[in-house]
């Protein structure tokens, strides 16, 4: 038995877990997922540097993606990294205080470990 959810238009969309059709990724996204990659894209220009290019995306201008962050209020879980602009989540009980997304932690270790700092 298949649970088909109804895809709405994004006007009609009212709650974080509403669907709807998105034109320029030409699939079904929540209207939570659609807030999280405009802010995401958002941050991404904002970090963009001479050495580290803005590479466009579909969400950072998007005007389906405006009129849904309009009408659903959507709050990242954590920061959003300072180096790609992804959401961060930042356990404290681990004690991680680095503004960075895993990955970019990741590479910025692996980077140091072949430079020999």
């Amino acid at each position: 038995m298949t649970l088909a959810l109804p895809v709405l238009t994004p006007e009609a969309v009212t709650q974080p877990g509403d669907r709807f059709r998105c034109e320029p990724y030409r699939c079904v996204l929540s209207a939570a997922t659609c807030v999280l990659r405009q802010q995401q894209a958002q941050a991404q220009r904002r970090l963009a540097t001479e050495n580290r290019p803005f590479v466009g995306v579909h969400c950072a201008d998007c005007a389906v993606g405006r009129v849904v962050a309009g009408r659903v209020k959507v709050t990242p879980r954590g920061d959003l990294c300072t180096n790609c602009g992804r959401p961060v989540k930042m356990p404290k009980r681990l004690g991680n205080r680095d503004p960075r997304c895993a990955p970019c932690r990741t590479t910025a270790a692996l980077d140091a470990s072949r430079r020999g700092t």
